[in-house]
């Protein structure tokens, strides 16, 4: 019982987090405090407001610290309490023998059969993209930073897990539909469709500029931290949603708030990305061997796949146009469908 009690302490001490009253509302509860309503926005704009975000969140030095370890650490390790492991042993009154030692791992590979799709469409994707940009500047070795779109795509579909409950409110919860929506959220997966998207409204960055952080790598306990706090936003949003005119009111300053956590999450554990319209310096040496320096942004970076150098490079091709040809059943031939 005693060991039950002080685990039970240790885990509110954890959870608690100041500042956040509606992370810890129960469905039936009310906020502790009331949130300014503001202009309902469905979409991501990379604007002052998320430049605001970034630059209060960089400010607070434990954040900082945060983002250093965090974006070189497995968070498992960082985030478990020392003190809440050795009040929890694990000691058992049972014991199954093990037939065949050493039991076997395959770590954070690919070996059980799972394909990590957006890892593989990301990588594809950026080595289709970096083949133009090679040519175009006269590069022997060259990549582009996956972890870049990767943050990108992440904030994406948060938001878009959000706008979908949003529509759903109707739906029962436990129906297949709103619990599909929340199986997996940001999920790794995608399409080609999706990266041009990404590329088209946040560009490209070479790889040295953002450079894989642990988590870029080592997806999984990100991608569940942020599955988890998307579930518990959407009960709040489907409360407020079906709530009073006010709680209606209230809809764009809370969804506001949550993307800014998302943000933030995303921010610490892959570090703060490079703003998509501000200038980034790129040094680097061509095959020639000769220095080289480009000042320019993101947009602009991505943009210049399109430019008559760059499709003469690429026999005529402007990479920009490329689309996914597949074979629907359900739908007519020659059809646009996404």
């Amino acid at each position: 019982m005693e060991h039950r009690e002080q685990r039970q302490a240790l885990e509110k001490d954890y959870v608690y987090i100041k500042d956040r009253p509606l992370d810890k509302m129960s469905p039936q509860s009310e906020p502790e405090k009331k949130l300014e309503n503001k202009p309902y926005s469905s979409t991501i704009s990379v604007d002052a407001v998320m430049e605001h975000w970034e630059k209060e969140l960089m400010q607070d030095p434990k954040n900082r610290l945060a983002a250093s370890a965090l974006s070189t650490h497995d968070a498992k390790a960082i985030l478990t309490q020392r003190s809440a492991v050795i009040a929890d042993s694990q000691k058992f009154n049972v014991k199954i023998d093990i037939e065949g030692a050493p039991i076997t791992k395959q770590a954070s590979s690919g070996r059980c059969w799972y394909v990590d799709s957006a890892q593989i469409l990301l990588f594809a994707a950026t080595n289709v993209f970096r083949v133009a940009i090679m040519k175009r500047y006269n590069l022997k070795e060259f990549e582009l930073s996956q972890a870049y779109l990767f943050y990108w795509d992440k904030l994406e579909k948060a938001n878009y897990c959000l706008e979908q409950i949003l529509d759903t409110v109707d739906e029962d919860l436990e129906g297949r539909m709103v619990q599909t929506l929340l199986a997996a959220p940001v999920g790794d997966g995608g399409q080609w469709d999706m990266v041009a998207n990404l590329v088209e409204k946040y560009g490209l960055v070479p790889q040295c500029l953002y450079p894989d952080s642990y988590n870029a790598s080592n997806s999984g306990i990100m991608s569940s931290i942020i599955t988890s706090k998307l579930r518990e936003d959407a009960i709040i949003l489907r409360r407020l949603a079906t709530g009073s005119q006010e709680a209606k009111d209230s809809l764009g300053a809370v969804k506001e708030k949550m993307m800014r956590e998302i943000h933030g999450i995303l921010t610490l554990m892959l570090g703060p990305p490079p703003n998509p319209n501000k200038e980034m310096t790129w040094e680097y040496y061509d095959k020639d061997d000769k220095f080289q320096s480009v000042t320019t942004t993101p947009l602009k970076y991505a943009g210049e796949l399109s430019s008559e150098e760059s499709k003469n490079a690429n026999s005529g091709t402007n990479i920009k146009e490329l689309f996914s040809l597949v074979n629907d059943p359900r739908n007519k031939y020659k059809q646009l469908l996404s």
